[in-house]
């Protein structure tokens, strides 16, 4: 045999080699498609993805923008009242007056949100509210007597949610298989988010009231004022369950949000009090109270969510853009955030402050 000849069977061993070789499968991708080519990798930020319908892709990001439409509570309405329950019987005119601050107020909001990847996300959020209130009354009674009566507030509330870890969770993973699953929540998933947080809160009342009596003007008049700034942890749970969903990319939402934050700072509490009768000598009152102390602060938002995609929504490479409204009902607990009251039985007891009002957010995410 010759050195350029082949072994005899060499070539029908080669074609067999070939043929396996065509029909074996590749190492990495679909079968179909060759080894190296030029075809880009298809989109993971399509509609129906893992994060709200957004993949690793939404590069920019969430955006909303929104108020809430709140109006404040207080466990004590003593700093409200413009003369205390002790001379009540001095001021006939316009002295039996329960309450004297009854005022709503928009809050602007701005959220921020950054889907790092499908289980974890960025958030920053942040939030204004001032409310202030003003008041005037005048009556004069048959007698010719004259009452006059001069209210104000200011009720200021910063808060900032900067950074902030979610995660994300779906109820289906956790309770498929167990006794207690409902096909209902299948859909519904998860948000669990901590961080630091924020706040400043100041507040301040002024009541003048004054009555002409027989022997000359009877007059009385409330100062209160609070300031709290203060820094600390926030967790959230923010849970979204899908109900309805159109094939034009259309989705409505139901949504709960709660939050719980803990907050370390500086609290100055101030309250004086004066009631000058005709004929009387006055008796000034006051209270002040400076201390650092934990404050607990509760949110809750609860609502329907609708959203919508604005794009090719069937194009696997292209992300489009996804529209988000929100409205529900809100409300806040802020503890131990009620000023103090000079002249009434509230001394230095704690006294809080709630508010609850309308919830409006717009959103859009790409």
């Amino acid at each position: 045999m010759q050195q350029n000849e082949w072994p005899p069977g060499t070539a029908v061993t080669l074609q067999r080699l070939a043929a396996r070789l065509a029909s074996s499968t590749p190492v990495a991708g679909d079968p179909s498609t060759p080894l190296f080519s030029n075809t880009p990798n298809p989109s993971i930020g399509t509609a129906g993805g893992t994060v709200g319908g957004r993949g690793t892709s939404s590069a920019l990001g969430s955006l909303e923008i929104g108020f809430d439409y709140l109006r404040p509570f207080w466990s004590s309405r003593d700093f409200t009242l413009v003369v205390p329950a002790a001379n009540a019987a001095s001021f006939p005119l316009l002295g039996n007056m329960g309450n004297v601050d009854n005022q709503f107020a928009l809050a602007p909001r701005v959220n921020y949100k950054y889907d790092v990847s499908s289980d974890f996300a960025i958030k920053a959020s942040g939030t204004f509210l001032n409310l202030t209130g003003s008041l005037n009354d005048n009556i004069t009674a048959n007698n010719g007597s004259v009452g006059l009566l001069t209210a104000t507030s200011t009720l200021t509330i910063i808060a900032a949610n900067l950074p902030e870890i979610t995660t994300r969770f779906a109820y289906a993973d956790f309770f498929a298989n167990s006794p207690c699953y409902c096909p209902f929540l299948d859909a519904l998933t998860v948000d669990l988010g901590i961080g630091t947080r924020y706040s400043s809160l100041s507040q301040a009342y002024t009541g003048d009231l004054s009555n002409t009596v027989p022997a000359g003007k009877n007059e009385t008049s409330r100062n209160s004022t609070q300031s709290f700034t203060g820094v600390g942890l926030t967790t959230s749970l923010d849970f979204n369950l899908p109900f309805r969903e159109q094939p034009n990319g259309e989705m409505w939402n139901l949504f709960t949000t709660v939050r719980g934050s803990i907050l370390v700072g500086d609290n100055q509490k101030a309250s004086s009090l004066s009631v000058d009768i005709a004929g009387v000598p006055g008796v000034p009152a006051s209270l002040n109270q400076t201390r650092t102390e934990y404050m607990p602060v509760a949110e809750l938002e609860s609502g329907v969510e609708w959203t919508h995609y604005f794009g090719d929504v069937n194009n696997p490479n292209t992300l489009p853009a996804l529209f988000t409204v929100r409205v529900g009902v809100s409300g806040q607990f802020w503890g131990d955030a009620g000023p103090l009251s000079a002249g009434s039985p509230q001394g230095f007891r704690v006294s809080n402050l709630y508010l609850v009002g309308a919830h409006v957010m717009v959103g859009i995410a790409h």
